[in-house]
Parts: C-alpha cells; sequence; structure tokens
C-alpha cells in the first residue's frame, strides 16, 4: 500500500508542470502548491494507516474467535514471528469469504454481485441503423477501429517571389518562358509546390511513403514506395519510385532543402528537382570492428518515358568527432541511361558519373551556455563522362545541317555553409561552380547568401540573393542576379528526410 505513496506525488507534480505550462488561467504560487502538495500526501499517509490499523484489527478478532488458532503463542506486532503467525493463520471458507468483503469495504471497493449476469434476450437488444456505422461489421465491433488505419497525412506549401535581373548578356529574352536554370519563376510570384505525404506503416514488416507535387502545369508522383523493414543480416529495401541515394543534397525534397533552389551541377544532371525514378534499393549496414555507421546501398532504376536501365551504388560513413561534431563522407558511383536537359533540349544519353560528398556538423548538446548555436557545412563534387551525345546543328559557314556525336567529360562542385545565429535565425552563403555537360569549355558559377526565419517547426522563411556568371552559354546571358523570398508552411505529420 506504501507503494502507491511515490505516485500521488507524481500526480502532483505533473500536476505543477501543467500549472508552469499555461493550461490553467491564473498561475498559483509555486509555494502555496508545495505546501498544498504535502498537505496531501500527509492526508493519504494517514488514510492508509488508518485502514491498516482497521485491517490489524480484523484479523486479530479472527484469530481470537478461531478454536484453531486459540492455542497459538502471541507475538508482538513488530516480530517477525508475528507476520508468520498472521500468514498461516486456518480460516474455513464462509469466514475467508466474509473477510475479503469486509476488506474490499475497508479499500472503498464496490461489492461484486455473485455469479454471473443473465444473457440479455435478443429481442431485447437496441438496433442501430447501419447507417451510423460505415465501416461496417469492424466497426460495429470496436467504434472507430477504422480511425487507426489512416495514414499519417501532411501538407507542404512552397510559395516564392521572385524579382530578376537578366544583367549583361544576349540582348532582349523572354525570361518568363526560359526553362532554363531554373527561371520560370522569375519577376512573379508563385505557388511554387503543393506537396501532399501520405505515411504509413503496412503491417509489422514494411511501410509505404507517398509523396505527391502539384504543380503550376499539373500533379505529378514525386515518390511512392514501400521499404520492407525486417529482412535479416541489417538489410532494407525499397520498391517503387523515390529519390536516388545519389549524393546527399539530391535526396532530400526541393521545399525542405536549406536554400532555396538545387546548386547548379544537380539541377545541369537531374533537372530542377533532383534524381528520382522508379525502380529497387537495397541498403545495407556493414558490420565493422569500429563499431561505426556504414551504409552500402545498391539501386536498379528505370528512366520515366524512356524504358532504359541505370545503376546507382552510394556508400556512406557517419563519425563522430566529439560529444558536439560529427562528419558524414559518402562515395557515389552512377552508370547507364541519363535522361537530362541540355541548353538544346532534352537528350537521352550513356553516362558515368561518380560523387564524393562530405558534412560536417557542430551542436553544443553539451553545453548550457550555447542552447541555440549551430554550424553546418556541406560540400559535393559530381565528376561526369558522357558517351554517344547528339545534336543537330548548322555548320557556321554553310549553314547547312550537321549531325555532331561526341563524348564529353565534364565536373562540377558546390559547397555550403550555415550557421545558426539565434534560437530562429540562421545565415549561410553557397559558391557553385558547373562545367556544362555538352562542352567543358563552358562553365557558370553562382554565390548565393541567405538568412532562415524559423517561425516554428512548421512555418518558415528565406530571403536568398544569388549572383550568376557564365561563359559560352548560349542563350543565356553572361550573368544575371535575383532576389527570392520563400516561405514554407506545413500542417500534419510529416516524417524526416534521411538524416
Amino acid at each position: 500500500m506504501w507503494k502507491l505513496l511515490p505516485l500521488s506525488a507524481l500526480g502532483g507534480l505533473i500536476l505543477l508542470s501543467f500549472g508552469g505550462m499555461g493550461l490553467f488561467a491564473e498561475e498559483p504560487d509555486a509555494e502555496d502548491e508545495v505546501l498544498q502538495l504535502k498537505g496531501e500526501m500527509l492526508k493519504m499517509k494517514m488514510d492508509y494507516e488508518g485502514k491498516l490499523g482497521k485491517m490489524e484489527e480484523r484479523l486479530q478478532r479472527l484469530e481470537e474467535g478461531n478454536p484453531r488458532t486459540a492455542n497459538r503463542p502471541s507475538y508482538s506486532s513488530d516480530t517477525p514471528q508475528a507476520d508468520s503467525a498472521i500468514r498461516n493463520v486456518v480460516m474455513t471458507p464462509e469466514e475467508k469469504a466474509k473477510m475479503e468483503e469486509e476488506l474490499k469495504g475497508l479499500m472503498g471497493e464496490k461489492k461484486e454481485t455473485a455469479g454471473p449476469h443473465p444473457p440479455i434476450p435478443s429481442s431485447q437488444m437496441p438496433t442501430v441503423p447501419e447507417a451510423a456505422y460505415p465501416g461496417g461489421f469492424l466497426q460495429r465491433i470496436r467504434p472507430g477501429i477504422l480511425q487507426t488505419y489512416n495514414p499519417d497525412i501532411s501538407v507542404i506549401g512552397d510559395f516564392t517571389g521572385q524579382f530578376f535581373d537578366p544583367g549583361r548578356g544576349r540582348g532582349d529574352f523572354n525570361w518568363t518562358e526560359n526553362k532554363f536554370e531554373n527561371r520560370e519563376f522569375a519577376d512573379r510570384f508563385a505557388m511554387r509546390e503543393v506537396e501532399l505525404g501520405l505515411q504509413s506503416a503496412i503491417d509489422p514488416y514494411a511501410r509505404a511513403d507517398f509523396f505527391i507535387g502539384l504543380h503550376e502545369d499539373g500533379i505529378e508522383l514525386e515518390e511512392g514506395f514501400m521499404t520492407l523493414l525486417t529482412l535479416p543480416k541489417g538489410l532494407q529495401v525499397k520498391l517503387g519510385q523515390f529519390h536516388t541515394a545519389f549524393g546527399k543534397v539530391s535526396r532530400t525534397h526541393r521545399p525542405e532543402i536549406f536554400q532555396v533552389d538545387y546548386p547548379l551541377i544537380i539541377r545541369n544532371l537531374f533537372g530542377d528537382e533532383g534524381p528520382k525514378d522508379p525502380g529497387i534499393s537495397v541498403s545495407w549496414l556493414i558490420p565493422n570492428p569500429w563499431d561505426k555507421y556504414i551504409e552500402l546501398t545498391q539501386e536498379v532504376l528505370t528512366t520515366r518515358g524512356a524504358n532504359e536501365h541505370y545503376y546507382v551504388s552510394h556508400l556512406k560513413n557517419f563519425f563522430d568527432l566529439t560529444p558536439n561534431s560529427s562528419l558524414e563522407v559518402g562515395l557515389t558511383g552512377q552508370t547507364g541511361a541519363l535522361k537530362t536537359r541540355f541548353d538544346k533540349g532534352d537528350s537521352q544519353v550513356h553516362a558515368n558519373i561518380e560523387g564524393f560528398d562530405l558534412t560536417y556538423r557542430w551542436k553544443p548538446i553539451t553545453s548550457k551556455l550555447k542552447p541555440y548555436k549551430s554550424f553546418l557545412w556541406s560540400s559535393e563534387a559530381y565528376f561526369t563522362q558522357l558517351d554517344d551525345i547528339g545534336f543537330v546543328e548548322r555548320d557556321p559557314v554553310t549553314n547547312n545541317i550537321i549531325f555532331k556525336n561526341n563524348a564529353e567529360d565534364s565536373w562540377g562542385a558546390f559547397t555550403y555553409a550555415e550557421y545558426q545565429l539565434t534560437r530562429r535565425n540562421f545565415v549561410g552563403l553557397r559558391l557553385d561552380y558547373a562545367q556544362t555537360l555538352h562542352d567543358n569549355r563552358d562553365y557558370e558559377w553562382d554565390i548565393t547568401p541567405y538568412w532562415t526565419f524559423w517561425q516554428s517547426d512548421f512555418g518558415r522563411w528565406r530571403l536568398q540573393y544569388s549572383h550568376t556568371e557564365r561563359k559560352g552559354i548560349t542563350p543565356i546571358a553572361d550573368s544575371d542576379d535575383a532576389f527570392t523570398l520563400q516561405t514554407t508552411f506545413s500542417i500534419g505529420i510529416h516524417r524526416p528526410h534521411p538524416f
């Protein structure tokens, strides 16, 4: 019985915690609450002591009135022999039942009715209209049971407003219709994307994730895949359409990356929304003697609309440097068909791509003096070898149509750093460089400072400036500048992306 006392204290502490959180209209004085809690605990202690005394008196009377225990020796109530004598009292079944009823009465329990309840005739059972249970038989058995089968639903809105200055370059150009380098949102407000997420466990062995993107030009399946969770040997399998495991940044959806848009090299290789295709992905946590996180991912995918295959391999290594910092290193390889967008139009080519990614994080979780400080630095480099590049062009001398077919090697990289100033304010800077895929003599570079304000975990504001310089890319201008205001806001339960 004395074990129940800490529960009362815990309840009082919970009451004090809720009061401190502002759930009550008035915030009582802390000293008064402590005194009140002590009084309640003392009152409960006295109450249980009184009940315990009555129970001991009842046991003593039963023992004295029982002829089979009348000749037993008497012991002091505080000796072990007394406790043994009470436990060994022999009672008739009638005496035992009577004592149990009296003990229940002392403890405030209601007397149970002897025997089971008689069954209710079917003619007297209440009838409920079928329309009251649209779930049918299952919901009649347990109302609301179908509610447990609903997936986690989330909606993320991605709104942008951009002021764009084409700067110097190729003369007059219709920037609002040019979709090269993600400039279709230039000089206007736009609901760039609405992402609907549906995520749930299928059963104890698998889960499903669906992400549907609503854009100005239609609806698109961003991702839709099933993950098998309980395979042996540390294996995990995804089947469906998903962002490929190339690098690190490209695996995160565009509304949730650290800048307004993807870096130049990702947009040049995979498009404005990153790499995503249907296929199978197998990941394996590699056992190692250092007890480190080492994950190997192998993927086989099919390019949408072209029905050609390509293969992706990614090796991820994660290290704890200190209690406050960590380092993640990744290596990626991809080979096979690549559907990308050149400035001359869409093209399907064969490509070999190698990637390297490095991410450093610092967060002083062990320091009480800097609870809202952090630093993130991430860099990636891609090296691309393209084969069988074919274009239809005009000879600059004769103006005749010619067909060019050649191979080309190129590379690109980006690095960015972000520092947390206060609880809600972050500042960052990204630097990009990327050679064009079809001619490595042409290139572009970009500098992008930005500021992010977290209104809450569900609302974020960002102001970003980008300056881009280009060499030899036609018909795009030699340089341009853009100021972008972005806000992303979400409702519902949205699971985080891979760390």
